[in-house]
């Protein structure tokens, strides 16, 4: 979290709208997991997980985005996510 003296100019900053993080995250479970098998039927693993186990998909999310957040990959400033420079 950051405090006031570590406010950022974010007007030159890409901003993440809450579309384009759950994106993210879609794409980084698809691209790791192979697509799931229901029935004889193929799903993507990310849709899968979001509509059997929401709970785990938010949370797998979330940990995700602090990661993300955390190693500076993205910046979080005042509940907004922004793309580093």
């Amino acid at each position: 979290m950051n405090t006031m003296k570590d406010k950022i100019d974010t007007a030159e900053l890409e901003q993440l709208g809450d579309y384009e993080l759950y994106l993210r995250y879609d794409e980084l479970l698809d691209e790791i997991y192979p697509d799931c098998s229901i029935a004889g039927l193929s799903y993507s693993t990310s849709n899968a997980l979001k509509e059997i186990d929401p709970t785990a998909y938010r949370c797998g999310f979330n940990g995700w985005l602090n990661s993300e957040v955390s190693e500076g990959l993205i910046i979080e400033q005042d509940d907004e996510y922004y793309l580093p420079n």
